[in-house]
């Protein structure tokens, strides 16, 4: 079963907590609150970190498609390979 931002909490409580740790003030909006060791913008749902960029995805267009779920998945594994 695909999960949504909605199975967690009410969506306007997400969203406000995501527009709350986005620095909107100049041309680039910077991530203000925990980012990953990789520098990926995090934030906690449902005790699980997510990629603040996927929480905005999710937001705004809906779940991830499946195909780009599988295509990060196998680049992931590609470059865990090479390392």
């Amino acid at each position: 079963m695909t999960r949504t931002l909605k199975d967690y909490r009410p969506q306007h409580d997400e969203e406000q907590r995501f527009w709350d740790k986005a620095d909107r003030t100049g041309e680039c909006w910077n991530w203000t609150a925990t980012a990953s060791t990789k520098g990926y913008g995090v934030l906690t749902i449902a005790k699980r970190q997510e990629y603040a960029h996927r929480v905005a995805y999710r937001l705004h267009h809906g779940e991830v498609p499946a195909c780009q779920r599988e295509h990060d998945k196998k680049f992931q594994q590609k470059k865990r390979r090479q390392s």
